[in-house]
């Protein structure tokens, strides 16, 4: 394992370090980062101090592969907030940086669940907040809901949260398991998220709730609408503490407007501790019932209808009958013209796409992003999960090239995989290329399965003459 580089030098707060929670449990809390060594690794905390009534704990969401830590999320947007803020940066990043997502659960060294409402009600008994709002987005998010349901009287704000940690997100979970916990098998998997930590908000939120949920929720991220809103929504009889915001941000798992953040903060902060106040004011609607909820599943099917009739209409186009025919590799000038006479292509915008060859995992090509366009960080080792729609189009092309002295005259196999995640459904589909030893240049379209709004890539490449044949300047598009 290789830990994520971790650098506070260049910091300008004041700094402060404690041998262990006791310590700090035993301090005064000024201005500046703590820094708690808790079984051994490093709980960051950035706590500034503005003498105000209300105290705001702010989590992030999933880091890059390139941060460093620790990560403190909103320092800007919170410049002008009314309250005494306390960022808290996962200390599970620490232990790998593949650790992209923790959901600040904790980890083997550390029971961050236990010891980080220790540490937060002594920052604000030390520091005499009377009004305590939790802030965060997605990961951080569930983070905002969990800890906010430990704290009579609070506000939890969650951006497109997870309310669920469980396997709808495989890779990560995998992950978080095997570097954080150093589990690997499926049964101890299942432990650690139904016993060791506290994964589900719909069991471990106290009943009757204690504190008010004020849930932001992209109307256009599907997934996250699915797996986490509606369930989360089903479980409770009494909604009374929810208030749900939901607004149209773009597709998939995007976040929200900065502005309406910085909105958000400042009303809750002004009307603090009279959080429904605030939330009517920015149209929240409060105690979500049955007939409500019902309402966002039928739209969601309702979209899922339109997509299916826009990709039967796509495929007459492209003149290919969806449920029987190959994909079809050609010259890269038929692409093009396909490219240049297909209205449906030109009025969808283009993302370019990068693969890399991971010789150790069975000669498979695994597809990551570069540049702007996706919003969902990277789930998966060498495998990235990207935001679509049943309505997009992948354009493969690649160039062949045989091994020195044994030529193309094998006809290999090349196997291109896609998972899905839909609204109503997960699967694989794998497409088959026989490539023309004659052609050099190889490109196709393959659509994007109805009713997706994520998927997962990847190349398997087979040769029926071992190293005969390879790839080179394999390329892909994503038309949105």
């Amino acid at each position: 394992m290789q830990g994520r580089h971790r650098d506070i030098s260049k910091r300008a707060e004041k700094k402060y370090e404690y041998a262990s929670k006791e310590e700090f449990l035993a301090s005064s809390v000024l201005d500046g980062l703590h820094t708690i060594d808790i079984g051994g690794l490093p709980l960051d905390i950035l706590y500034r101090h503005r003498s105000a009534a209300t105290t705001l704990v702010t989590f992030h969401a999933a880091a890059t592969s390139q941060a460093s830590i620790p990560i403190f999320s909103g320092t800007r947007m919170t410049e002008e907030i009314n309250a005494n803020v306390v960022f808290v940066s996962d200390p599970s990043l620490v232990i790998d940086e593949k650790i992209k997502l923790g959901w600040f659960a904790g980890n083997r060294h550390q029971p961050l669940q236990s010891v980080l409402p220790e540490v937060i009600r002594h920052i604000v008994r030390d520091t005499g907040a009377q009004h305590l709002i939790f802030f965060g987005a997605s990961g951080g998010g569930f983070a905002s809901l969990y800890y906010s349901s430990l704290f009579p009287g609070s506000l939890a704000i969650g951006v497109n949260p997870r309310t669920i940690v469980d396997r709808s997100f495989p890779t990560a979970i995998s992950r978080y398991a095997q570097l954080c916990w150093g589990l690997s098998e499926q049964q101890d998997i299942s432990n650690l998220l139904s016993k060791t930590i506290h994964s589900d908000l719909r069991i471990h939120t106290p009943l009757p709730p204690v504190n008010t949920v004020a849930y932001v929720q992209n109307s256009q991220d599907e997934r996250y609408i699915n797996s986490s809103l509606l369930p989360y929504l089903d479980a409770f009889e009494d909604t009374s503490h929810i208030h749900l915001l939901m607004k149209d941000w773009g597709k998939g798992h995007v976040p929200a407007d900065r502005k309406f953040l910085i909105e958000l903060l400042t009303l809750s902060t002004a009307r603090a501790p009279r959080w429904i106040d605030a939330l009517e004011e920015l149209n929240f609607l409060p105690s979500p019932d049955a007939a409500q909820v019902a309402a966002i599943r039928t739209e969601l099917k309702t979209r899922r209808s339109q997509r299916e009739v826009v990709v039967k209409r796509r495929w007459s186009q492209l003149k290919t009958d969806p449920a029987s025919a190959p994909v079809r590799l050609l010259p890269l000038d038929s692409i093009r013209s396909l490219i240049g006479n297909n209205p449906i292509i030109q009025s969808k915008s283009e993302q370019g796409l990068q693969v890399r060859w991971d010789p150790s995992e069975s000669r498979r090509l695994y597809l990551t992003t570069f540049g702007g366009g996706f919003s969902s960080p990277p789930t998966g080792a060498g495998s990235d999960v990207m935001n679509c729609s049943g309505e997009d189009l992948i354009q493969v092309q690649f160039a062949t090239e045989g091994t020195e002295g044994t030529g193309v005259k094998s006809t290999p196999i090349t196997l291109f995989v896609i998972q899905y995640a839909g609204t109503e459904r997960r699967r694989t589909d794998t497409w088959r290329f026989e490539v023309d030893a004659s052609q050099s240049v190889h490109s196709a379209f393959v659509p994007i399965l109805a009713g997706a709004d994520s998927f997962r890539l990847a190349f398997l490449v087979h040769s029926k003459t071992d190293g005969a044949f390879s790839l080179r300047n394999l390329q892909t598009r994503h038309y949105r």
